[in-house]
This record gives structure tokens, C-alpha cells and sequence, in this order.
């Protein structure tokens, strides 16, 4: 995977480190890694994809882009908020 698609989709799991955690100098996920990764990496993907053919083929320019970073963050952060908002 080129490093372009790669930081974006990785950085999406920052919305899955525990903030108190974080801030008490420990390192600690919020959910299982394996499972989100799971439900989120078709997103992912397809939002991955959408950026590289709005940047005309140039991987380079996906990994430089705020837009890329924003969009794949609310991918992986959406798992965790739907259950607490909205009862299934």
C-alpha cells in the first residue's frame, strides 16, 4: 500500500485511543483494534479512493491532505459514537 493511502487510513484509529489514558502517559484502545478494523476498512477504502480520484491519480497528494485525514477520522470514530447516540 503506498504510504499516501496508508497514513490516512492508520491515523483513523487515533479516534479509537483512550483520551484519559493518554493523558495519565499510558497507551490504551477504547474498542478491540481487530474488530473496528473489520467494520471499518471497506469504508475506508472506498473513502481512500474517493480522495485519490478527486487528487487525479496522485498518491502523494492523498497522504498531504488535510481532507483525507478529517474524512477517515469520522470513518473510525463512527463505530464507537452510533451505539452510544442511536439504540439498536
Amino acid at each position: 500500500m503506498p504510504l499516501g493511502f496508508a497514513y490516512p487510513f492508520v491515523a483513523a484509529f487515533r479516534a479509537n485511543v483512550c483520551p484519559e489514558a493518554w493523558k495519565a502517559g499510558r497507551f490504551e484502545w477504547l474498542e478491540e483494534p481487530e474488530s473496528l478494523l473489520q467494520e471499518c476498512a471497506p469504508e475506508l477504502a472506498r473513502t481512500i479512493y474517493s480522495e485519490y480520484r478527486d487528487r487525479k491519480g496522485r498518491v502523494a497528494e492523498v497522504g498531504r491532505k488535510v481532507a483525507a485525514y478529517s474524512l477517515c477520522y469520522s470513518v473510525g470514530i463512527a463505530p464507537m459514537l452510533i451505539p452510544r447516540f442511536i439504540p439498536l
